[in-house]
């Protein structure tokens, strides 16, 4: 079941997200928002849970029949995440226009640089915690969809304490955050951990402009610097009993999020 409420200028889509036997694995959320068609999300509210599935758009938005069935379809599947956190699926939009993002990004005041056929390279100054933003094709919807993101790193050998870590900060941070998800994407051996913004189809200089303003929000919350402090085993530890959490939590050892 979807519940719709209006906060503020947002109107917010939330479902529960059922837990497999066992409980769900933070991580494995991480892992899930890479691949959900569309513009929802897992998060784990105050880092704690329960896990809900999520979805943001401006009031105005409603108005937008496409962009409206989009977010609803998009929280059912990421509902379904903690089972099947690979099975995001496609959202049908029709056939693809090419779209133009140096242009977007000009009307909108940002610079940006192609590095690829489906790269854009958008470099940034004074915000903390970013150096660059990337326009990008993301996993989510089979690959189809295009997103705004901000990397994180790819983090090499972490114990299940760190992982554990640095999922809840993430996906406690996303909770805060509109529009922001927190993902996990395979990168060849390791994962890469990065925020994305979905972008809808069609999406004009206004929706840029929103995503990029809210990854520099993203950016400025928490990011790769405390991911990467956080691979240190004794500070996750640490952390998560500071948050209240169980530091063996996901690691086969205690109780993972209902």
């Amino acid at each position: 079941m979807i519940a719709t409420r209006q906060e503020g200028g947002w109107l917010v889509l939330r479902a529960g997200v059922p837990a497999p036997e066992g409980g769900i694995v933070p991580w494995d959320l991480l892992r899930a928002n890479a691949w959900i068609a569309g513009p929802a999300k897992t998060v784990l509210p105050g880092g704690l849970g329960p896990a809900e599935a999520r979805a943001e758009l401006r009031i105005e938005e409603r108005e937008r029949p496409d962009r409206l069935s989009r977010a609803i379809h998009s929280v059912r599947m990421a509902a379904a995440a903690a089972e099947t956190p690979r099975a995001g699926g496609i959202i049908d939009e029709g056939p693809a226009e090419p779209v133009d993002w140096i242009a977007l990004l000009d009307q909108i005041g940002w610079p940006g640089k192609e590095k690829g056929p489906e790269r854009i390279v958008v470099p940034v100054e004074g915000i903390p915690g970013a150096q660059r933003f990337v326009i990008a094709r993301s996993s989510g919807g089979g690959g189809g969809q295009w997103s705004v993101r901000l990397e994180l790193g790819a983090p090499a050998g972490l114990g299940e304490v760190s992982r554990e870590a640095i999922a809840r900060m993430l996906l406690g941070a996303t909770a805060r955050l509109r529009r922001v998800r927190a993902c996990a994407e395979p990168t060849g051996a390791v994962e890469a951990l990065l925020y994305e913004v979905p972008l809808p189809a069609a999406a004009g200089a206004a929706d840029l402009k929103d995503a990029l303003a809210a990854l520099a929000a993203a950016a400025a919350s928490c990011g790769a610097r405390e991911a990467a402090a956080l691979g240190d085993g004794a500070l996750a530890e640490t952390f998560l009993r500071l948050r209240g959490g169980d530091p063996l939590v996901g690691a086969g050892r205690g109780p993972a999020v209902a």
